[in-house]
């Protein structure tokens, strides 16, 4: 076994054994949601979830080949399937922190007024 694999063999290891940990510790919290989520599951239609699953694998799956184009200016040569796992993973990212990384609006809220003459 080589050391990348044992590293990712030990990293998803501990990954489990958090996610256990904090099932147990919280399962007091999660047992009424989880009966509420398949509650509202039970009544929800079918047709529609798949509608919407079908429009966000879409809409992922345009932002990778929208990256694919972007790539491919700066002297990248990928097809859009392979960056689309990619863009899951930023997602999930995004998804998980905290805060924006880069004001849209208005870049001087982190640099401060910009100043044309340095």
């Amino acid at each position: 076994m080589n050391l990348g694999t044992l590293a990712k063999a030990i990293a998803a290891l501990l990954l489990l054994t958090a996610g256990v940990f904090l099932v147990r510790t919280y399962w007091i919290d999660l047992a009424p949601l989880l009966g509420e989520i398949l509650r509202t599951f039970g009544k929800t239609r079918i047709r529609y979830v798949i509608l919407a699953v079908s429009v966000y694998l879409l809409s992922v799956y345009l932002f990778a080949v929208r990256w694919k184009q972007v790539l491919s200016c700066v002297g990248y040569d990928l097809k859009a399937t392979s960056l689309v796992p990619i863009y899951f993973g930023t997602i999930f990212v995004n998804n998980i922190t905290p805060g924006e990384i880069w004001p849209e609006e208005n870049p001087s809220e982190y640099f401060g007024p910009i100043n044309s003459l340095g």
